[in-house]
């Protein structure tokens, strides 16, 4: 699970838009905000959920353990309106504004058990493909974190 924090407008969206893509989903990854989850097939099952219109009460009416048990990519917009004992393993992923120009983003992940450990150790492996592709503007370190136009 891919927990996504970050202000409205901080990227988000456009985050799960390159996940998505990376993931090989060929229709286009819109934000669920209303809808609140959207379903997408790619090289990976693909399940994109957006929890900003929900109270913690409200989880199970959409049925989010199912979900989350899923052999799927969950990826969650506002995923601090998730409960604890739903976050399981995974990455949270918080994004910024950077304070001196407003068309970058710092994105910091942080690992949440096993799986995630792994999948912070693979993306801290694949920083010089990324650091050629971006340009960060910091030193990607653990946890790692990055900023990028």
């Amino acid at each position: 699970m891919l927990g996504l924090r970050g202000e409205l407008g901080a990227g988000k969206t456009t985050f799960i838009q390159g996940l998505a893509e990376g993931l090989g989903v060929t229709d286009r990854a819109t934000s669920p905000s209303f809808t609140i989850i959207h379903e997408h097939r790619g090289r990976l099952h693909f399940y994109h959920l957006d929890l900003y219109r929900l109270a913690p009460e409200d989880l199970a009416d959409i049925g989010i353990e199912e979900v989350l048990a899923a052999e799927a990519v969950v990826a969650i917009e506002w995923a601090e309106r998730l409960p604890a004992d739903l976050c399981g393993d995974g990455l949270d992923i918080d994004i910024d504004f950077e304070q001196s120009d407003e068309d970058l983003r710092r994105f910091r992940f942080q690992a949440r058990g096993e799986r995630g450990r792994r999948i912070l150790e693979s993306l801290t492996t694949a920083q010089p493909a990324l650091a050629s592709r971006r340009q960060p503007r910091v030193p990607l370190v653990a946890p790692f974190e990055v900023t990028l136009r």
